[in-house]
């Protein structure tokens, strides 16, 4: 009778361990958890300011869309030019 109550001891003392451990897996990974939380709430603050901030800052973000809409024309005519400047050296190569 006392083995076998030493014997069940022992596995509710493995038992415990094991239990022991897996809480405080579960811990960090809570933690971990948490940490990422706080970092998404932080970036989706930001991104609701940058969205819908004052109106000064939207129109600042509204302006560097249309600089850089321009930069984009300015560099297809660009490119455009170039391919016209490479046939008409290709050809006068051709006639030389």
């Amino acid at each position: 009778m006392q083995k076998q109550l030493l014997r069940e001891f022992e596995k509710l003392k493995v038992a415990f361990g094991e239990l022991k451990a897996e809480n405080q897996e579960l811990r960090a990974e809570n933690q971990a958890l948490r940490e990422t939380i706080v970092q998404l709430t932080h970036e989706n603050q930001l991104l609701k300011r940058r969205l819908y901030g004052k109106k000064t800052e939207r129109a600042r973000t509204a302006e560097t869309q249309l600089s850089f809409r321009e930069l984009l024309k300015e560099e297809a005519a660009l490119d455009e030019q170039l391919a016209q400047l490479v046939g008409d050296a290709q050809v006068y190569d051709g006639l030389a």
